[in-house]
């Protein structure tokens, strides 16, 4: 009987989204402080959520064409502006929720094409 356990594995997309998600959320977490941080102020100077796209999808991706660079930032760069609008609409969101929402926000951006196409299958 094999012990391996498959479903232990991840595929590079997979890992893509999940460090990604790991990465946007602890440095949300460091500038929410309970709610009376600087997240606010801190995404309307530009965190530069696009850098951290562009460097996962690096990362985990086995080609980018340039061509594909701006798309990427700008799926960064919508993250911000959801977050602040998500941050106007409930100023005291906890944190928790907060977090959910820009994972489920970013699992959302990767099951469209234009981002899954950069990935080899998921082997998931």
């Amino acid at each position: 009987m094999d012990d391996y356990d498959y479903d232990d594995e991840q595929c590079m997309y997979h890992t893509c989204i999940d460090e990604l998600v790991e990465e946007i959320n602890r440095l949300v977490r460091i500038y929410y402080n309970n709610g009376n941080g600087y997240l606010k102020p801190w995404l309307q100077d530009g965190p530069r959520f696009d850098t951290n796209y562009l460097d996962k999808i690096e990362e985990y991706s086995s080609v980018i064409p340039k061509q594909e660079i701006p798309m990427i930032k700008k799926k960064g760069i919508n993250l911000e502006k959801s977050i602040l609008r998500w941050l106007d609409a409930k100023p005291d969101i906890p944190i928790g929720d907060l977090q959910y929402k820009i994972e489920q926000y970013i699992r959302k951006q990767f099951k469209e094409e234009d981002i899954k196409e950069l990935f080899d299958s998921c082997s998931c």
